[in-house]
């Protein structure tokens, strides 16, 4: 019995457990469900009660009984949550519930507790636990862009620019939790454990998710082939002697390569389609698991066939019509794709069709709310526009401006793909490892093999600037080396930058190029410091960065700089302005540009 059977993952589990040869029954707590239609779920009992009570646990367990269930499964974290909490419900009536011990899920799912719990194992995003208005005096500790989110499963996170408009919030939301801003790309670890002991063991990394600035997943690919999140995650389920299923949710900062966690899910998982659909049957070892012993868990998840690939929820996604209609096609096509699967199911029609059809009923919605956000975002950056009026105003000093290279003034077409290969081959990166994470490890660890990486890099980047091609009008550059002082910061090498530069009618223009060589290693934060520092100015002047990357333009926030994202597509940009931090597409950078010169000159007049 799935409880309750109307969540997204229950479908995914209802597909898994059948492989086994198993009868799935439901319990939804919602009358008018998609999943009430399903084929994959035999039939369906509708039970309205609250999930946090003891009510729907007596209710399930007792609907269980007449049914003459085997097995219970909780589908969500607050069926996980109450069903553990009453327990003995289940075992009185002799059945079985595959659910961790109450004070396990308690424990895990405590994201004000996540730093002490796993002190020494993970890291952790730095956080404030705002218990009462009054605890907020520590706020200023944080770097923004700042998180405020509920402590609970559903958190409702809110992101701000400011300190001090976090902490209004965070005031206002107590109790609550609020923490630094962790960019990066979203990876999982899924495991089934015994005992602390995996069962069954996934990775997966986030493509497209609900909200541009985060949430469950609406694209996703895996697994994962790095052996640092298997050994973080299979850490993680030992330090908690888990039983059970288990995510560690993490952000992993590609310039670093390393893993961050922001919490842990002890339950199935939203993207639970994705590793089912690939063989990773997850339900069903867990209720082998249950029902035989962990033994024979053990045994059939040997004997999966198991493969790699990508998972869109097409159907789940249609609220992108509402929002960015490109990003819900994106995922059309990819779908279509060898290697990839979708909820577009045509073998469950009642099922496909309700959903689609409350779906696209719910895109007016969809629509009002998104552009609601939009207004809330665009207020945030009224606070970046005052700060650099201010700095504009305030100061007798020409603007600084600090540009990236390639994405952002120009197009370098390197073949990534050939660099990497040839760097495996050589033994300077691992197969698993960005080429940007394989430079911080040599830097940190051994210079002479980043010396030897960087100059191998440096010669397709030569090639590849005989074809660079401008990203912006060379004469809104131009005209603004009257007005600013201007600077490149760039993972590229000295040598190459400046040959692009040539190559598109750049060169000369600006006052310093800083690269991966010029001393200082591969993090942009470090060539914002040297860059600062061999031009002679400090975080408080008017410096504004233009970068094509996330991380980076957080990095430039967080050293006092004013940045500016150069995003490749409008779900990028949203990404900033959730934070506060303006941003525009690469195609329109000579329209910002104009803009920060028209701003220039208003100051200079004054």
């Amino acid at each position: 019995m799935l409880a309750s059977s109307a969540s997204r993952k229950a479908i995914a589990m209802a597909r898994s457990l059948r492989t086994i040869g198993v009868e799935v029954v439901g319990v939804s707590h919602r009358r008018l469900h998609p999943h009430n239609y399903s084929r994959l779920i035999r039939k369906t009992i509708v039970i309205k009660a609250d999930r946090r009570s003891v009510a729907w646990a007596l209710a399930v367990a007792s609907v269980a009984a007449e049914l003459a269930v085997d097995l219970v499964m909780p589908v969500d974290f607050i069926d996980m949550y109450t069903f553990s909490k009453w327990s003995n419900f289940f075992t009185d009536k002799d059945i079985g519930l595959a659910a961790p011990l109450h004070e396990s899920v308690s424990m895990a799912s405590r994201k004000d507790l996540l730093p002490e719990l796993l002190s020494g194992v993970a890291n952790t995003p730095r956080q404030l636990v705002v218990r009462e208005p009054m605890d907020v005096g520590h706020i200023d500790t944080l770097k923004p862009p700042i998180v405020v989110k509920g402590l609970g499963d559903a958190s409702r996170p809110e992101y701000f620019p400011s300190i001090s408009d976090a902490a209004k919030r965070a005031t206002e939301r107590a109790p609550c939790l609020v923490q630094e801003y962790i960019s990066g790309v979203t990876r999982g670890y899924y495991v089934v454990a015994f005992r602390g002991k995996p069962l069954l063991e996934f990775t997966h990394e986030r493509i497209i998710e609900y909200d541009p600035s985060g949430g469950a997943s609406l694209a996703a690919k895996g697994p994962v082939r790095d052996p640092n999140l298997y050994r973080l995650g299979r850490r993680i389920t030992s330090l908690l002697n888990w039983t059970g299923p288990l995510m560690v949710e993490t952000k992993w900062q590609v310039e670093h390569g390393k893993y961050i966690v922001v919490e842990l899910n002890p339950k199935f998982w939203g993207s639970l389609h994705l590793p089912v659909s690939l063989g990773y049957h997850f339900p069903a070892v867990l209720a082998v698991a249950y029902l035989e012993g962990p033994e024979y868990a053990v045994n059939l998840a040997k004997n999966l066939k198991v493969s790699s690939g990508e998972y869109y929820w097409v159907i789940d996604g249609l609220r992108y019509l509402a929002k960015l209609p490109e990003v819900w096609l994106f995922m059309v096509m990819r779908s279509l794709k060898r290697k990839a699967f979708s909820d577009l199911d045509i073998s469950d029609p009642a099922r496909l069709v309700s959903q689609t059809l409350i779906g696209l009923s719910r895109l007016r919605s969809e629509k009002e709310k998104w552009v609601e956000s939009l207004r809330k975002d665009a207020r945030k950056l009224r606070s970046w526009m005052l700060n650099l009026s201010v700095r504009l105003t305030s100061s007798t000093r020409k603007p600084l401006l600090i540009f990236d290279l390639d994405s952002t003034l120009i197009s370098l077409k390197v073949n990534w793909k050939e660099v990497r290969e040839r760097l495996i081959r050589l033994g300077l990166a691992y197969q698993w490892e960005e080429i940007r994470t394989m430079l911080f490890r040599l830097w940190s660890r051994d210079r002479k093999a980043y010396n030897e990486a960087s100059r191998i890099i440096e010669e397709y980047e030569l090639k590849a600037a005989n074809f660079a091609k401008s990203l912006v009008d060379v004469n809104s550059i131009e005209e603004l080396t009257d007005q600013a002082v201007m600077s490149i910061a760039t993972l590229q090498s000295e040598r190459s930058a400046r040959e692009a530069l040539g190559k598109v009618g750049l060169e000369g223009l600006f006052d310093l190029v800083v690269g991966r060589d010029s001393g200082v290693g591969p993090l942009k934060e470090e060539m914002f410091k040297i860059c600062l520092k061999k031009i002679g100015y400090s975080p408080s002047d008017p410096v504004i960065v233009f970068e094509d990357n996330l991380a980076n333009t957080i990095a430039a926030l967080r050293l006092g700089l004013l940045p500016i994202l150069v995003a490749r597509n409008k779900y990028k940009l949203i990404q900033a302005y959730r934070l506060g931090i303006p941003s525009i597409p690469s195609s329109k950078i000579h329209v910002l540009l104009a803009r920060v010169l028209k701003a220039i000159c208003k100051s200079s007049l004054r």
